[in-house]
């Protein structure tokens, strides 16, 4: 599977107005060995955080990449987005996740399982949630894999035809019970963006 990178990062005004803002940094990273496909989108709660995701081939296209000639530039590109730190987690799926990406609204979970829970505990929680939503509800796909750049964080990224079919999917049948215990396990922010594949 590739890796792929989750950039989270509050936006500035100027990628509020246009989040094209981006599209100088968008243009780097399609030329870049190794990339795959690229995202970009606002953060559907608060309308004013950014998303950028990187599909890379492997990880060490992505390390390879940062040594080259055109780096400097993506970070300078980049920064006219952003009015504070980028948050960057590269993360293997078990899955294809652009099958997450490519719908009208990505869900994206971070989760960590809290201090006293073991691993094996929060997996069960989460696969039992998963298997659910995949077999009884129209979530399209569901990808989880570990942070490498925060261990102990995992991501989850769902895909919905909206986020009020997931707000309805979820309020229903055995879902809030299921979803209640794997808040009981893991500290988790949910958020969600209209995700918009680049295309120079």
């Amino acid at each position: 599977m590739p890796t792929v990178a989750v950039i989270r990062f509050p936006g500035s005004d100027a990628f509020v107005a246009d989040p094209l803002v981006l599209k100088d940094a968008l243009n780097i990273l399609v030329k870049a060995d190794g990339v795959i496909s690229t995202y970009y989108g606002i953060q559907t709660e608060d309308g004013r955080s950014g998303y950028l995701v990187v599909i890379w081939e492997t990880y060490e296209h992505h390390m390879n990449f940062k040594q080259h000639v055109s780096y400097p530039g993506l970070l300078t590109a980049v920064s006219l987005a952003r009015s504070g730190p980028l948050d960057i987690q590269h993360v293997d799926f078990d899955r294809d996740a652009v099958l997450s990406f490519d719908v009208p609204a990505t869900e994206l979970v971070f989760m960590t399982p809290k201090a006293g829970v073991s691993l094996d505990d929060f997996h069960d929680k989460l696969a039992t949630l998963r298997e659910h939503l995949i077999k009884d509800t129209t979530c399209h796909a569901i990808a989880v894999g570990a942070s490498r750049e925060n261990k102990g964080t995992w991501l989850m990224v769902l895909g919905w035809d909206s986020v009020q079919a997931h707000v309805d999917a979820v309020s229903e049948g055995i879902f809030p019970e299921l979803v209640k215990n794997l808040f009981a396990v893991a500290d988790i922010d949910l958020k969600h963006t209209n995700l918009v594949k680049y295309a120079a």
